[in-house]
């Protein structure tokens, strides 16, 4: 059976400009806080496309169909142990795409938009909040189907008949006048038309936590204000799965280029989770102690970082050398060849101790000689009762046999142990043998208090079972197996 859990991690972030070193940044902060899927906004990426990134992570991009400058652009990036559960994908258009996973008992859809700001004609935010409309209406799910993006929409206060919308906690001014044609009348134009609700709305969360962008002029760490920071960035989901939706809030340690905060949600699904197949192995460092493949691996790392922007930050030039440290590792140093483990303990050891543990409780009494009534009757239970039952065999063959029986087990008794007798100093064997079976006669059991009192037990017994734990006993004293 598949690892399964019962929620996703689903977050989204307007990274104004999707660079390498933004894009090794966003899979360190996905590691560290464990997000499942990441909808990326504003990456700025001219075409679309879809990729497995070095580390495992699937990045998927919607851009423009031609070549001219692109100032939106979507995206995907999803960890290496969902990639898997990724059924497909769409990328509609620059602002819109969506993602559809395999979740317990049909699929989820996760769409990634972004709306143009306030300063766009009204046609053009009009048109795609009536593309993003048809799309959530016309994608197939079996499941829950959300909304992640920056819908660049203020909200400042929930108006009378929004209840269905908008939760308690909105996070604005709410002694602001609300102007017609916005964003936000559209959104709740969405909401309305598609049954959704602003998840972001829904909990009460502390006010640092509910921000999502802060404007031109302020810092993440200042003091809070209406002017500075508000939230833009949302969560919709289905009204009647706004129960299966967690806490929306924001990060505002997640250190990125970007004024948007890193918005996070868990989402009560049952998602098959697994690690894939790592295509590339661990590289062999060690081979840097050679000073042809250390020329080699300098000589990679200077070509690649010479290519990097010399005006980056601090934070990009340290994605950069990252990026050039992995890229000249790949070039120069070849995979470590990774060798089996030695076992423990032996393999005749293992197989004794397995077939030990098979053997029923109620088998173990054959270690002394107790079979059904006919057996015991026999010359051949006789036999087996005066070998293994020393201290009751007088007793057992006086209750239910003659007395020449019982001098006849004396004799065969005797020639056992005369054929049982080590031959030679260095020979462990039948002592180790004879030591457990002594062991096995010295064992007080319930079935030699019937056989004393006359009470017979018919249970079956196998002579396997016997050899196997005499012989268990003799691997543990340090006798080899014949």
């Amino acid at each position: 059976m598949r690892p399964t859990t019962d929620r996703l991690k689903v977050a989204t972030w307007n990274v104004e400009g999707l660079t390498e070193a933004k894009l090794v940044q966003l899979q360190i902060h996905m590691t560290k806080r464990s997000i499942d899927v990441l909808c990326v906004q504003e990456t700025h990426i001219t075409k679309s496309e879809y990729r497995v990134l070095d580390d495992g992570f699937l990045l998927i991009l919607s851009g423009r169909q031609d070549d001219e400058r692109e100032y939106a652009g979507v995206g995907f990036l999803v960890s290496p142990h969902m990639r898997r559960s990724v059924i497909g994908f769409c990328q509609l258009s620059r602002r819109i795409a969506y993602l559809k996973l395999r979740v317990s008992g049909g699929k989820m859809v996760v769409f990634s938009a972004y709306a143009p700001h306030g300063r766009k004609p009204f046609e053009e935010r009009q048109t795609f909040f009536t593309e993003l409309h048809d799309a959530f209406n016309s994608t197939s799910s079996h499941g829950i189907k959300v909304i992640g993006g920056d819908l660049n929409a203020r909200l400042h206060k929930r108006l009378a008949g929004e209840e269905a919308m908008l939760g308690e906690f909105v996070l604005g001014n709410p002694a602001r006048v609300l102007e017609p044609g916005t964003n936000r009348e559209l959104l709740m134009e969405l909401c309305s038309s598609t049954s959704l609700v602003v998840a972001n709305t829904l909990c009460e969360v502390p006010r640092e936590r509910q921000i999502t962008y802060y404007d031109i002029g302020a810092t993440p760490a200042s003091e809070f204000s209406h002017k500075n920071f508000t939230a833009i960035d949302f969560v919709l989901v289905p009204r009647d799965m706004q129960r299966s939706i967690g806490p929306v809030v924001s990060d505002r340690g997640a250190a990125l280029t970007t004024h948007h905060f890193l918005v996070e949600t868990m989402i009560d699904v049952a998602v098959e989770k697994q690690r894939p197949r790592v295509g590339t192995g661990h590289k062999d460092v060690a081979a840097l102690r050679s000073p042809a493949v250390a020329q080699k691996f300098a000589d990679e790392f200077a070509k690649l970082i010479g290519t990097a922007d010399a005006t980056a930050d601090v934070s990009e030039a340290c994605g950069q050398i990252c990026n050039a440290c992995s890229r000249a590792a790949q070039a120069a140093l070849q995979e470590r060849s990774v060798q089996a483990r030695r076992p423990w303990i032996s393999s005749f050891f293992l197989i004794v101790l397995r077939n030990t543990a098979r053997i029923p409780l109620h088998r173990c009494r054959m270690i002394h000689g107790l079979r059904s009534d006919r057996q015991h009757k026999s010359k051949r239970g006789t036999e087996r009762l005066s070998r293994w039952s020393h201290s009751a065999s007088r007793e057992q063959a006086s209750a239910h046999g003659p007395a020449k029986r019982v001098k006849a087990g004396r004799r065969r008794r005797a020639r056992y142990r005369m054929a049982a007798q080590p031959r030679g100093a260095g020979c462990r064997k039948h002592a180790c043998t004879m030591r457990a079976l002594r062991r096995a006669r010295a064992m007080p059991t319930a079935a030699r208090t019937r056989a004393r009192s006359g009470r017979w037990s018919a249970r079956p017994c196998r002579r396997a079972a016997l050899r196997q734990m005499a012989w268990s006993t003799a691997v543990v004293s340090g006798c080899s197996r014949p």
